[in-house]
């Protein structure tokens, strides 16, 4: 009796202590639920899908989750509950096996409690099946004492329990009933918290159904549907799974179009989603999903970063259910859970590049997504990091990199390594991406895609072997290579671009790399450019010539005002322009292109209402038409522009004189030999010098540029004057000064006598007979100059001098006093029987007088005598008529000829135009001027029967030069002595306004020809006098326009 009673006290303590252990455990675990990480508070639907699962029939389970404003009801039809159940949710006990084999995840028990995080207390309702039959029973489960003060929470958590078990006794004991229909029910009333928890677990239950069915199916303990009721909708869920047109590789839908591509093989079972697209697919990413499961998702391996969901019987999870482990102490220890999760992952990855590459044969669309391969999340708490690498994301990355999985932009097909994409940081910058894409469409992924490549290629950057990615430093290296400046739209990325650099404050990287680009289409660093100013373009165009190529400066004008580039200063171009550019070039040594610039900057003007200006453009014009074809009209706003321009041009032709060294050679240079044109033009040019100021013309008068008699150009010294009195300057007293004083020719200072205006300085004839004077000092004078004597002729020349000039004793005083004696013994002792000769010739002296007048000399004389008397006077005479005649011809064409031109100017002067009329007479006749604008007219008159017009080379030149206004007019000469006025030249003249267009080949063959003859090869061909003449034919200037159309065109010209 006292063994038994000391038995029952130990079964009691033992009892005791199990009860308290139970409650404290349970309460444990309620507190722990308020710990655990938000993620994992939404387990409890898993756990309640796990239970229905465990107990569906040969036939499945379907299964109801219904949410309301304040419970959760989930219910199912599956098996009834044995009482090993009830007591197993009561006390937390787990059904399953250790090994967690067997078919079962585990019914009830352990797992059941996190349902608790909805409420502390559930009601369940259902069908109790014993060896008696089935009963409907129901049954509330309280834990709510697990939130009573500690002190009093175990007693009431025990009597809790205890009244629950009491309940479920008395369940065993409820008589059975016919039952048909099995459901059971499990009721949660929710707090505002505690829903936020129930709608978190069935959105995770929705992410993850569709591969849940699909691994849930199957001969054993299936799941057939999953219905999920809220207050706004209601989605039944069911698994159904079709064959596809891919080798081995099935589809299953799981709402509407969308569903998973998987294939099954043994233990293991892995798919993609998809959306179903006719008869293809489309990849979809997965996104907050676990990817490992056993039965029932992983929770946890939503980020293990692999694109598909995988499933294996032999996956070993961890107890919390939230992955599965391959990490081992060493590599060489038995480890039986990581041997097998190793095991089943290397199956997988034996399956799944088959898998891939049928996917991408079967151009299933978005393969891209099956480029993720990077490392789990936290892959060093479960595996050894090296040997996931080496055995999982290596083999799958190889593959992958062979594969032209990226569709770029362009929408081509291309490999990883090809590729490029938006370095991590900058991919989600759309701005950036947008630059990229439109710079390198043929490499970038499309925008569809890009956001899920920076998510691949961010993962183990290192191992996909090739720098793939961009960053904004790389991006601006790329453009002077990638930018097409021929293209408008590559504008427009420039300017985003800018705007871009400004956005996030570097623009510093401008200031490394070339990408702002210039007027002149090249890039350039952001120092090198300034924005477009307000600038005439032939300012550009003098300065490129000049050597400074503002298109190189200019930020291109395209861009528009980009805020970081630095205004230019035009005001500092404008001095350099002047002051080094202009004034520090040497004429001697400029190039052609620098010459004409120069000139081109006398040709600009601001108005019309420059005079001084205006008179040295008709100078340059005149001389280097060429250089200054016409005035052109520029807005500037910098004053004296023009000045440095003009006093290098007056410098260059200064050069242009020194290079020609003589009046005569200039002349047949500039003006065609032409004389009396070239010094017109030389005196306009040396007033326009005597006028500039004084520190300006003193500088370029000691340049050789003043003509002398000697036909050479020397400066304007102290010893260069003109005559004063040029009838007493003869060539008499210049050749007595040059031959018998020690003087050198007076011709070289003395101003060539066609040169003549205001301001140049004179001398009178003594600055010559002052030295001739002193010949008459000498003692010895009366013998040289006597008949015979050393100066006898150079006497008898300056006596005539004497005689003609009518104060000469002034100039000559010493040989005024013994000119007398002299000239008696300069006339020799013959001199009285000379004068008896005269009288006995029979000639009056009046004959001798008008004999005295001929301007022949005896030698001439005795010519015509002999070739009178060989042909016969009335012969000689006859043919000297007829020359005499020829020349009156000639001498009244050029009459007729003047009088056309001074008919035409009458003409055009009454037309109701302000033209200028000038007459330059160097290949045109004339040239209208109208506001900058000119048109020129070269005039020529022709005799009836022969109407062949003859144009000088200077005038095709012109004409062919200037096609568009440049005409030929041609008028008839009256056959008699008619007056050739305004009216005869209206009616007989015709105008050919496209004569420069009828002989430009011809004139430009003839150059060609000309210059090859004397420059090419070793052998070179010389025309001494080159005269070229283009004859014009009578038909073409016959069928020009009369004058009065002539007029209709020069107003529409103007």
């Amino acid at each position: 009796m006292e063994e038994k009673k000391i038995l029952n006290e130990a079964d009691l303590a033992r009892e005791r202590q199990r009860s308290e252990s139970e409650a404290r455990s349970i309460i444990h675990d309620l507190d722990r639920l308020y710990t655990f990480p938000e993620e994992r508070k939404s387990r409890w639907v898993w756990e309640l899908l796990q239970n229905a699962k465990d107990v569906a029939d040969k036939d499945g389970v379907d299964i109801i989750f219904k949410l309301t404003d304040d419970h959760l009801i989930f219910s199912h039809n599956g098996l009834p509950f044995r009482i090993e159940h009830l007591i197993a949710i009561l006390y937390k006990t787990s059904t399953k096996s250790l090994n967690g084999e067997g078919g079962t995840t585990g019914k009830y028990g352990t797992g059941f409690v996190t349902t608790h995080i909805l409420n502390k207390k559930l009601k369940i309702a259902g069908v109790h099946e014993n060896t008696l039959g089935k009963r409907r029973f129901e049954l509330e489960i309280d834990r709510t004492a697990a939130g009573l003060d500690e002190s009093i929470a175990l007693n009431a958590m025990q009597d809790s329990l205890s009244t629950s078990f009491g309940e479920i006794d008395e369940i065993s004991k409820t008589p059975p009933e016919e039952i048909n229909t099995t459901t059971h029910s499990f009721t949660y009333s929710l707090t505002p918290s505690s829903r936020i928890y129930a709608e978190k677990g069935l959105q995770e239950l929705e992410r993850n159904i569709a591969f849940t069915l699909l691994i849930n199916q199957g001969p054993e303990k299936s799941i057939n549907s999953v219905t999920i009721e809220t207050p706004s909708k209601s989605t039944k869920y069911l698994a159904s799974s079709k064959n596809t047109s891919i080798e081995d590789i099935q589809y299953i839908s799981s709402n509407e179009d969308a569903g998973i591509l998987y294939h099954t093989s043994g233990k293991l079972t892995f798919g993609v989603p998809v959306l179903e697209k006719g008869i293809t697919y489309r990849l979809l990413p997965i996104e907050n999903q676990a990817i490992l499961y056993k039965e029932f998702p992983l929770i946890g391996t939503e980020n293990f970063n692999l694109p598909v969901f995988i499933q294996h019987r032999d996956f070993h999870p961890t107890e919390l259910r939230d992955g599965i482990r391959t990490k081992k102490e060493t590599e060489n220890t038995e480890d039986p859970t990581a041997d097998k999760n190793r095991k089943a992952l290397k199956e997988f990855i034996a399956a799944y590049i088959p898998f891939i590459q049928k996917l991408i044969t079967a151009k299933v669309e978005d393969t891209y997504h099956l480029a993720k391969s990077g490392l789990p999340a936290f892959v060093e708490n479960y595996s050894n990091v090296s040997w996931y690498e080496e055995n999982i994301q290596k083999p799958i990355r190889e593959f992958i990199l062979d594969q032209d999985l990226v569709k770029t932009c362009s929408g081509a097909f291309i490999k990883i390594e090809q590729a490029k994409f938006p370095s991590i940081e900058l991919i989600e910058d759309a701005e950036f991406y947008s630059l990229l894409s439109r710079l390198l469409p043929s490499q970038v992924p499309d925008s569809q895609s890009i956001l899920i490549w920076g998510e691949i290629i961010s993962q183990e950057t290192e191992s996909w072997k090739n720098d793939s990615t961009i960053d904004t430093e790389d991006l601006v290296k790329l453009v002077p290579e990638h930018v097409d400046v021929e293209e408008e739209k590559s504008i427009q990325w420039l300017k985003d671009l800018y705007l871009y650099l400004e956005y996030k404050q570097l623009i510093a990287l401008g200031e490394a790399n070339p990408i702002y680009l210039n007027e002149a289409n090249t890039f350039c660093l952001r120092d090198q450019v300034a924005i477009h100013p307000t600038i005439d373009d032939e300012f550009k165009i003098v300065s490129k010539g000049l050597g400074r190529d503002l298109d190189d400066e200019f930020l291109n004008r395209k861009l528009g005002n980009v805020s970081s580039i630095k205004q230019f200063e035009l005001t500092e171009f404008y001095n350099h322009l002047n002051k080094e550019l202009i004034s520090e070039l040497k004429p001697e040594s400029a190039s052609e292109e620098q010459v004409e610039s120069v000139f081109r900057v006398c040709c600009l003007f601001r108005s019309d209402r420059a005079a001084k200006r205006d008179q040295w453009y008709l100078i340059i014009h005149q001389l280097l038409p060429h250089l200054a074809p016409e005035k052109r009209m520029v807005t500037v706003d910098y004053d004296n522009y023009w000045r440095s321009a003009e006093l290098w041009s007056i410098k260059y032709i200064c050069h242009l004189l020194e290079k020609t060294q003589k009046p005569s050679v200039f002349a047949n240079t500039y003006f065609e030999g032409h004389e009396e044109s070239c010094f017109e033009w030389q005196n306009s040019f040396l007033s326009y010098i005597f006028s500039l100021k004084d520190d300006y013309s003193e500088v370029i008068l000691k340049r050789n540029i003043i003509p002398t008699q000697s036909d050479e150009f020397r400066p304007y010294d102290e010893y260069v004057f003109a005559e004063s009195n040029h009838e007493y300057f003869d060539d008499v007293i210049k050749d007595i000064y040059r031959d018998f004083t020690d003087k050198s020719e007076p011709r070289r200072f003395l101003v060539d006598t066609r040169i003549s205006f205001d301001g140049l300085r004179t001398r009178e004839v003594d600055v010559l007979t002052k030295e001739v004077d002193k010949l008459f000092n000498d003692p010895h004078i009366e013998s040289k100059v006597k008949k015979g004597g050393l100066l006898n002729e150079m006497f008898l020349k300056l006596n005539n001098w004497y005689e003609q000039v009518f104060d000469a004793g002034n100039y000559l005083p010493t040989f005024s006093t013994k000119r007398a004696t002299l000239y008696v013994l300069a006339l020799g002792e013959g001199f009285s029987k000379q004068i008896m000769e005269i009288q006995n010739s029979g000639k009056s002296i009046e004959d001798i007088t008008e004999l005295a007048k001929i301007k022949l000399s005896p030698e001439e004389m005795k010519m015509f005598e002999s070739a009178a008397a060989e042909l016969g006077t009335e012969a000689l005479l006859a043919k000297a008529k007829e020359m005499l005649g020829a020349k009156h011809q000639i001498e009244r064409w050029k009459t007729i000829g003047k009088a056309a031109e001074t008919a035409f100017e009458d003409a055009i002067s009454g037309l109701d135009a302000n033209f200028r009329i000038d007459n330059p007479d160097r290949g045109k006749d004339f040239e209208l001027i109208l506001e900058a604008k000119g048109y020129s007219i070269e005039i020529k008159s022709v005799a009836k029967g022969k109407e062949d017009v003859r144009m000088s080379a200077l005038q095709g030149r012109t004409a062919s030069k200037n096609p568009a206004n440049y005409a030929l007019c041609v008028m008839t000469r009256p056959e008699d002595d008619q007056i050739v006025d305004k009216e005869y030249f209206i009616k007989e003249s015709r105008f050919v306004i496209d004569i420069g267009h009828q002989i430009s080949d011809k004139i430009q063959n003839w150059d060609a020809g000309l210059q090859k003859l004397i420059i090419d090869d070793d052998v070179m061909v010389y025309l001494d006098d080159k005269t070229e003449s283009i004859y014009v034919r009578r038909d073409i200037w016959r069928n020009g326009i009369s004058f009065n159309e002539f007029v209709k065109i020069l107003n529409e010209y103007f």
